[in-house]
């Protein structure tokens, strides 16, 4: 049973740039089960960790905007 990622906009970006979970824990340099607990919201996400995924995903949106809970992405 997989569970559902808290971050809309976020997963819609790692979709479109064709990255796995597995893929961005290796660039933040952390656990895939860790990155997984995180974007499940079963672990929260530190600040420069977000900073950290907003750099590696090369994103042109806010923090904020990333890490929606409520967003419908796009």
């Amino acid at each position: 049973m997989t569970t559902k990622m808290i971050y809309p906009n976020l997963g819609a970006e790692l979709a479109r740039r064709q990255m796995t979970q597995e893929k961005l824990a290796e660039l933040l340099h952390i656990d895939s089960s860790t990155i997984s607990l995180k974007l499940t919201g079963k672990r929260g996400i530190t600040l420069n960790e977000a900073r950290e995924i907003k750099i590696a995903l090369g994103v042109n949106m806010s923090l904020d905007e990333l890490f929606d809970t409520n967003a419908i992405a796009n």
